[in-house]
């Protein structure tokens, strides 16, 4: 699963042709928390207003912001490790929606989505979902037996 996933991201990325009037491409890589408190902090639902920190806290981070140097983010990818963590959906696509905003205005936006586990909320990974396909295409890429076909199914 991780390894292919992996092999997909590269071989897509290197084969988008990137430049000021072409690709841009941003990569996030998620997981999410490996505790309730974090969970709730990084959702919000939590009695400290301390924003989190979204690696540490949630297992969200920015593997590359939005550039057009495909083959580097094709290079970044080859070197992700795998998380082995919760699956924090949610927040990852918010995430996503957040970056869109340094994506190209004249372009339609697509996001990309492998996953290999149920998100930690079904309900606000739909939420999520529907906000932002009112930005972006999303393609779901369910992978192995974790997968949440269901989630996908229902978007």
């Amino acid at each position: 699963g991780w390894a292919n996933s992996k092999i997909l991201v590269e071989n897509l990325v290197s084969n988008l042709e990137g430049s000021d009037n072409h690709v841009k491409v941003a990569l996030q890589l998620f997981s999410g928390p490996t505790t309730w408190d974090n969970y709730y902090k990084c959702t919000g639902a939590g009695a400290d207003a301390v924003a989190p920190d979204m690696e540490k806290d949630c297992g969200i981070s920015w593997v590359k912001h939005f550039t057009n140097d495909t083959m580097q983010v094709s290079k970044l990818a080859a070197d992700l490790k795998w998380p082995e963590a919760t699956t924090l959906t949610s927040v990852a696509l918010a995430e996503a929606s957040a970056e869109l905003i340094n994506g190209r205005e004249d372009a339609a936006s697509i996001v990309l989505v492998i996953t290999d586990g149920k998100p930690m909320s079904a309900s606000r990974s739909k939420e999520a979902a529907h906000a932002l396909m009112a930005k972006a295409r999303i393609i779901w890429v369910p992978v192995g037996s974790g997968a949440p076909l269901e989630l996908v199914e229902d978007l």
